[in-house]
């Protein structure tokens, strides 16, 4: 699988464990997707091997992302940047990337 689902409204979508699992080819942008009510990511990129693309998404601590990328970011651009997810503070700052762009050699503020 790897279609275009960039457009896709996700914004009343609460639970996204496991949605690429699996999907060893898929590689679109999804950045614009607004998941401030998502709840459970778990596994959600795991073995999704060929995904490298900027998601430059801001979640609140709270939510569920065990397993999260599952190996997939592994020796990739997103190792180290989880693909530009960012974990909110207790100050509500995310200082999110909005570049669209890749990533590389990027690191997590925590």
């Amino acid at each position: 699988f790897n279609q275009n689902i960039g457009g896709w409204s996700v914004d009343n979508v609460n639970e996204m464990g496991m949605m690429f699992h699996e999907a060893f080819s898929f590689n679109q942008d999804i950045s614009a997707w607004n998941v401030e009510n998502v709840r459970d990511m778990h596994l959600m990129f795991c073995l999704a091997y060929a995904f490298d693309q900027d998601l430059g998404w801001c979640l609140d601590d709270d939510v569920e992302m065990e397993g999260f990328a599952g190996g997939a970011f592994d020796n990739t651009p997103c190792e180290s940047t989880y693909c530009g997810v960012k974990w909110e503070t207790n100050t509500g700052d995310c200082d999110v990337s909005l570049t669209g762009n890749v990533m590389v050699n990027w690191k997590i503020r925590w």
